[in-house]
Formats: C-alpha cells, sequence, structure tokens
C-alpha cells in the first residue's frame, strides 16, 4: 500500500491575501523567539530570490532544479549579477544572512546578543526607502524584522517585474 504524499503549494506570487502569506507575516511579527524570527525571515527571503532567479533566468527545467539548492549567499550574488537587485539591497540581505547564521549555527537565541546588536545597527534598508523619515526601532529585533519586511515587498515587486532572458542563441555547427 503506498503513502500519498501531502500536496503542498509553493506561494508562487506574492498575495498579501493568501492565508498562508497571512499566517508568516503574523508569525514573523508574533513574539516568537528570536531564532525562529530569523530562520522564518531568513527562509522567506532565500524563496523570494529563488523565484525572482527561476524567473529571470532562461528557462530550464534542470536548472531550476539546481536552483532550489543554491545558499542564500549564491542566490544573492546571482540575482545581483543578473540585475535584480542593487548593490546596497546585496550588501543588506548579506547582513540578514550574517545575522541568520549566528542564530543558526552559534548558541544565540537573543536579538540582545551583542554580536546580533552589532550586526542590526548596520542595516539601513528601511531608513534608505523612505528618507527623511526616522524609523522609532526600539530593539535590535525591530529592526531586523521591519527590514525582513521591507525586503518582502522589494522582491515581490522585482518578481513582478522581471522579465526572462531570452532563448539560447546559440550558434549552430554544421
Amino acid at each position: 500500500m503506498s503513502k500519498k504524499k501531502k500536496q503542498r503549494t509553493r506561494i508562487t506570487t506574492l498575495d498579501m491575501n493568501d492565508p498562508r502569506f497571512i499566517d508568516f507575516y503574523r508569525e514573523l511579527s508574533e513574539d516568537k523567539s528570536a531564532r525562529a524570527t530569523a530562520i522564518i525571515g531568513h527562509t522567506f527571503l532565500h524563496g523570494s530570490l529563488q523565484k525572482i532567479l527561476r524567473k529571470r533566468l532562461v528557462e530550464n527545467k534542470d536548472l531550476f532544479k539546481k536552483i532550489d539548492g543554491f545558499s542564500f549567499q549564491r542566490c544573492v550574488d546571482l540575482c545581483y549579477l543578473t540585475g535584480s537587485i542593487s548593490l546596497k539591497e546585496k550588501a543588506e540581505l548579506n547582513k540578514l544572512n550574517e545575522i541568520r547564521n549566528i542564530f543558526a549555527h552559534e548558541l544565540v537565541n537573543d536579538f540582545n546578543d551583542e554580536d546580533i546588536t552589532k550586526k542590526c545597527s548596520g542595516l539601513g534598508l528601511c531608513r534608505i526607502l523612505v528618507s527623511g523619515f526616522k524609523f522609532p526601532f526600539k530593539t535590535s529585533r525591530e529592526k531586523y524584522t521591519s527590514t525582513v519586511k521591507c525586503f518582502i515587498y522589494i522582491l515581490a515587486t522585482r518578481e513582478s517585474e522581471t522579465i526572462r532572458i531570452g532563448k539560447h542563441s546559440a550558434f549552430s555547427i554544421s
């Protein structure tokens, strides 16, 4: 007797009314453990970067399978190299990746940790997006989650604006 696999549907476009997105956003905003907050935000951004790459690159199912295995850092680098994100956004995503790695690989579970606080103090995307407005970040956690939320919208917009690179035009050898 074969076991039936539970079908999971990925969110392929960012629909703010999708109950799964609402649940994710609520989970990111709730008072979960610091480690869970960092990893949840990072994981969603990783998936968003992968979606942009799948949409931007020449359509190739084998390549798309490989994109699923790309690290966060590789996705950031490729998104930058394809012009999908700016140099400032690349730097900010790298900071988020460093923060996530501290939570995931070290015995840290607090946004008040000295290294985490220092890394979070370098996050500035929200200030860049809305110049002249001072965000009232009271904690490193607020700064981290607000930056992740800004990126959710930025990457969703980029995905909707992304144009696929045309088909390969290889020389034919006769």
